[in-house]
């Protein structure tokens, strides 16, 4: 029980952080926090905020070669097996230790065959056959009738 309870107390002070002052100044925070607390306690959980900044601010990862394509603008949607992020939710993109946000303007659910059909273009594919391809590699169990989750995102100006 012990540990449910400090999980719940770090993710609401992660979350508490993030919005008051987003991701990178939430980060350098709680950095700062960790070098100047002098209990070990105290430390060990400004660390477990750490890892839950980490955790609820990427919700959505994405490969280095599809990063690069969200970076660029070239991708403006994933689709993965369930939500990640509800719409007008936000999600982080870091890239060589810069922190870029993304906030996600719709949410579609759908079978492959839909969803490839629709989002092939924005998920920065050449076609929807390649859509599929590359959603049965990452996920082998599909079929085009498998039910999945296309967000739709764009990058938050700084």
């Amino acid at each position: 029980m012990q540990s449910t309870v400090e999980d719940a107390h770090d993710r609401r002070v992660a979350t508490a952080l993030l919005s008051e002052y987003g991701l990178p100044d939430a980060q350098e925070y709680v950095l700062r926090q960790l070098v100047t607390v002098g209990a070990e306690r105290d430390r060990r959980m400004w660390s477990r905020v750490l890892q839950q900044l980490e955790v609820l601010s990427h919700p959505i990862r994405f490969r280095q070669d599809l990063q690069a394509l969200v970076l660029s603008g070239a991708k403006t949607a994933t689709t993965r097996r369930s939500v990640k992020v509800p719409r007008g939710g936000s999600f982080w993109v870091s890239d060589m230790g810069t922190e870029r946000m993304f906030r996600v303007t719709d949410v579609h659910s759908g079978t492959v065959g839909e969803l490839s059909e629709t989002f092939w273009r924005s998920e920065g594919f050449d076609s929807p056959v390649q859509m599929v391809m590359e959603l049965a590699r990452i996920y082998p169990a599909i079929t085009s009738e498998t039910t999945l989750v296309t967000h739709v995102f764009e990058e938050v100006p700084a």
